[in-house]
């Protein structure tokens, strides 16, 4: 188990008090702020059956969270009189909870699963046989179950009717919860009683999310009020920076189409736009400053593999680009298919916390194309490396920058270098963490493109 596990405590009143039994060890580090002796909920992830009707506490519990509720289960929730009562479906497991999906109602099930947007095939099919299975109401037959009951409405539900209309009794609640690490946050999506959303909620309540989210609110405070043509954001509702947690809510945009996964002329519009209306603001040399100061800073601790590739990747970067009047831009900083939606004349961007004012040019481009190219396609490192430079001279090309191909070169590997540093330094004060994937695949790309980079500088291509 990990923190996603103990996600449901959104889905409880605010200021909740653990009673300690039931609660397996696994989840206690996640829970143990909570976890009091004179507690009002009661928490039961386990076989046991729930014995609590003789408890000293009955007469004073305000809820009570049962993984893969039995009779029994149910029987008590049913005599003890709870004003709501919610079942959820954790997927794929309680140990490896993503997604809490609500089961109360088929329709609302079905059109839930829209907060899930997989870009791999395995996952399309994972998302088509859950929906398939919520129409014919056998989800509770897939994955595992968690029954909530409780006399107060859910924290989410007090957050967003400070915001918007919403009845406590004929709503529902979906979350994603996010991806395991210190900058994890969950985000829920309140939906009517026809499943239609009526606002986001994006929350974290550790010091690294708390941050993540603040800067996220700036950027999109930065970038809303500037009038772009070729893009919109989502409508800030409200933000607040609590002590327990800090949360942004966002009001939906309906009707978008996946953005797919390739660069169309609505993203150029983008990359451009953002190009043109930096110029003149900021050079990248501080930039480039920084991405060596940065790897003096977890050069100790990186593995030494990476250590090699960025310390040579970083003097071609300062022959490429430093001191040669290129201007920074603008960046969402996550610009991928997963975040990106069309409409007819525009995009729109989601998920801002990643953002730069002042950032590498192409740096989305580049982004967006090794992100399908490592996570869609499973391409190598070095073939997406290839792929990226082309790239980046069409889009260079299409956005009216005056760069050589030495220039889009160390641009591509300033972005790489950040992007790697930017993984390591996350991962900061961890005794433990493994090398995904993804990870390696940017080493790879970096030391395809110092390849490249030599050569040209060498006179052996262009």
């Amino acid at each position: 188990m990990d923190a996603r596990s103990s996600s449901w405590r959104y889905l409880l009143h605010p200021q909740i008090r653990l009673l300690p039994v039931y609660i397996p060890m696994g989840l206690y580090p996640f829970l143990s702020s909570d976890i009091r002796p004179d507690g009002d909920t009661v928490v039961k992830i386990g076989k046991s059956s729930l014995c609590i009707d003789g408890h000293a506490h009955n007469d004073v519990l305000r809820s009570a969270v049962i993984l893969n509720p039995n009779r029994s289960d149910w029987d008590y929730v049913r005599r003890r009189g709870f004003k709501f009562i919610r079942t959820y479906g954790v997927f794929p497991n309680i140990r490896d909870a993503r997604w809490y999906i609500p089961l109360d109602n088929p329709l609302v099930t079905f059109r839930a699963w829209d907060i899930y947007k997989p870009f791999a095939l395995k996952g399309k099919v994972y998302k088509w046989v859950c929906r398939s299975l919520s129409l014919a109401k056998l989800s509770k037959h897939f994955g595992d179950t968690l029954l909530i009951a409780q006399d107060e409405v859910p924290i989410l539900t007090e957050i967003a009717s400070k915001y918007v209309e919403i009845d406590p009794a004929k709503h529902f609640i979906t979350l994603s919860s996010g991806t395991p690490g210190p900058s994890r946050k969950v985000t829920a999506c309140l939906t009517d009683g026809a499943g239609y959303p009526i606002a986001f909620v994006k929350l974290g309540d550790t010091g690294r999310a708390i941050a993540s989210l603040q800067h996220e609110f700036d950027m999109m405070n930065y970038v809303g009020c500037r009038g772009y043509e070729s893009f919109e954001i989502p409508f800030v509702l409200g933000y607040e920076a609590g002590e327990a947690f800090t949360y942004i809510i966002t009001r939906p945009i309906g009707n978008l189409r996946p953005s797919g996964y390739t660069l169309l002329p609505l993203h150029i519009n983008f990359l451009k736009e953002t190009y043109e209306s930096s110029a003149g603001q900021h050079l990248v040399d501080d930039l480039v400053y920084e991405l060596a100061s940065r790897h003096d800073d977890i050069r100790d601790s990186l593995p030494q593999e990476f250590n090699a590739a960025l310390a040579e990747s970083i003097v071609y970067i300062e022959d490429a680009i430093l001191q040669k009047g290129i201007h920074t831009q603008l960046s969402h900083g996550d610009f991928a298919p997963w975040n990106v939606y069309l409409t007819p004349k525009r995009l729109v961007l989601l998920d801002w916390e990643s953002g730069k004012i002042s950032q590498f040019p192409l740096a989305d481009a580049f982004h967006f194309v090794m992100q399908v190219d490592l996570l869609v396609k499973n391409m190598s490192g070095e073939s997406s490396a290839a792929r990226s430079l082309a790239e980046g001279q069409r889009v260079a090309k299409l956005i009216g920058a005056d760069l050589s191909y030495r220039q889009i070169v160390g641009l591509y590997m300033a972005y790489l270098v950040d992007i790697i540093l930017r993984w390591f330094e996350d991962r900061s004060g961890q005794d433990r963490y493994s090398l995904d994937a993804l990870q390696r695949g940017r080493l790879q790309a970096l030391l395809a493109a110092s390849h490249v980079y030599n050569n040209a500088r060498s006179g052996i291509t262009r």
